[in-house]
């Protein structure tokens, strides 16, 4: 039958005879028609003859008519660009929607992005270098893995739309006769409170990346729960995107004055809000989210006299511009379920590479460093974290080779049943993974959050299409692991052993989880 449809197919190619339209289905068949043929010779063949040679010749073949099978089941997406490049089917209008859905909320005119997608005119010059990049998944970013849950928004391209990518760039990038569609521009919603620095903040000149704080103060006499927020660059060049942290009253002072601390408005800060994790993490935001919130009948509560620190990622690509974000609140209603932040944290005890020997290397030298920066928390914290794991420091001290690859995780149970409703994952610059697991290990293992790939110039809170239930006695694991080989230093600093700390040079392993308790 397979035999049959072949001769067809070939005639009816030969003559001219078959539409466009299934030439490429009858390509795939054809190909998977020979890839059969070709595994079921070598099967045959190879019960008959003892010749190894020869039979190494049809395993050859037999093994590239495999191939073919499985190139057509997996994704024919180089067949079908290009019959759709060469029927110039593909057109602006049939590209511009994955522009509108994917890409121009960094790539729009005075974005952070290099270049515009909104028109044809900025995106065809770039129509090869977008089906580049799109394929082998650089952009759009998105660092979840295809084994993480499913998220709201997310910027993942199909396979499909890949191939209109490739299959346009290869016809020349056409713009075609038919009329791209009108966008929907997101418009600021009503808010209950408008939050914005005191004054406009311009990103130091002398950093490629600039990580700033902003001090907000709501002023609330009572309790209130956050239902969504809103965040509106200033200048959306230069804004990379935005963290919001809840501070506690009682954590209040010690924010306030390390921002008086520093001249100018707010204060520098790269990990996060305070060196302490224990500041509620909000959520955050990138180019192109528009209203970010919780689900109905939610909220996250902001107890009168709290504050709320804004952490704003400046990339400067784009030259320096002063920049003053603002956010817009709005609240719940009254006896809303509230939402609590829930932090899974492992130790992080990083060696050098084996064959370092140098002071920089000794643990207790980046100990000594960061108490004179931070105070005797710091070793209260690094020694807390082990504590809490079941962990000591000599776990971590092993021939770790280069260094490239040393990991860490800690594993903890649930003491209340509750609700996952937003995933997120933080380290630093020399993190290079990062994977929050639900009762890893077990036939009902989860995974809440993979990030195989980890970048920190684009990490984000993830909020799931589908909420998780977890109960009493369930298993969060956090893992990470970190590359701190001699050419994997942040700021070009020598090598040095690596703690858990705020700073560039520290890391950090840290799974946000938004829940609430049942």
């Amino acid at each position: 039958m397979i035999l049959l449809m072949l001769l067809l197919s070939s005639s009816a190619m030969a003559h001219g005879t078959m539409p466009n339209a299934n030439r490429l289905e009858v390509e795939q068949l054809w190909l998977l028609g020979a890839g059969f043929i070709g595994a079921l010779m070598v099967l045959m063949l190879a019960r008959r003859t003892p010749m190894r040679g020869v039979l190494y010749s049809l395993s050859s073949l037999g093994l590239i008519g495999l191939l073919a099978v499985s190139s057509v089941f997996d994704a024919p997406q180089a067949f079908q660009a290009q019959a759709l490049a060469q029927s110039k089917a593909v057109v602006y209008a049939d590209v511009q929607p994955i522009f509108q859905k994917n890409c121009v909320g960094c790539h729009q005119t005075g974005g952070i992005a290099p270049f515009s997608l909104e028109r044809f005119e900025t995106a065809s010059p770039k129509a090869q270098d977008i089906a580049d990049l799109t394929n082998v998944g650089y952009m759009p970013p998105w660092m979840p893995s295809a084994r993480s849950p499913k998220f709201v928004g997310e910027r993942r391209l199909t396979s499909q739309e890949k191939t209109l990518l490739d299959a346009w760039a290869r016809a020349g990038a056409p713009k075609g006769e038919r009329t791209p569609v009108s966008v929907v521009q997101n418009t600021r919603p009503k808010a209950d409170l408008v939050l914005t620095p005191k004054s406009a903040y311009t990103p130091k000149a002398q950093l490629k990346d600039d990580y700033h704080c902003f001090v907000l103060d709501p002023k609330l006499n009572t309790d209130r729960f956050i239902s969504s927020f809103y965040v509106a660059p200033g200048e959306a060049s230069v804004v990379h995107h935005v963290i919001l942290f809840r501070v506690d009253r009682s954590k209040a002072a010690e924010i306030l004055e390390r921002d008086r601390r520093e001249a100018g408005e707010g204060y520098t800060c790269f990990g996060g809000a305070t060196s302490d994790t224990s500041g509620g993490w909000i959520g955050g935001w990138v180019p192109g989210s528009s209203q970010l919130g919780y689900p109905s009948g939610t909220g996250m509560k902001l107890e009168a006299g709290s504050l709320i620190v804004m952490q704003i990622h400046y990339n400067l690509a784009n030259g320096v511009k002063p920049d003053r974000t603002s956010v817009d609140v709005r609240f719940a209603p009254n006896g809303v379920t509230e939402l609590r932040t829930a932090l899974q944290v492992a130790p992080v005890e990083i060696p050098c590479p084996s064959d370092l020997m140098t002071t920089a290397c000794q643990r207790e030298t980046t100990l000594e460093r960061n108490i004179r920066e931070d105070g005797v928390r710091a070793r209260t914290r690094v020694q807390g974290l082990l504590n809490v794991c079941g962990k000591n420091a000599a776990d971590y001290q092993k021939n770790v080779g280069d260094a490239s690859n040393v990991g860490t995780d800690c594993e903890r149970r649930i003491n209340r049943p509750g609700i996952i409703y937003n995933v997120m994952g933080h380290l630093h610059t020399q993190g290079t993974s990062f994977k929050l697991e639900l009762n890893p290990d077990t036939p009902n293992a989860k995974i809440l959050l993979e990030i195989p790939a980890w970048n920190f110039h684009w990490q984000d809170t993830y909020q799931l299409q589908t909420p998780i239930r977890v109960e009493r006695g369930d298993r969060i694991r956090v893992s990470c692991t970190y590359n701190n080989t001699r050419g994997n230093q942040p700021d070009d600093l020598e090598p040095r052993y690596v703690l858990w700390g705020e700073s560039t040079s520290d890391e950090m392993c840290l799974g946000v989880l938004t829940t609430s308790a049942q």
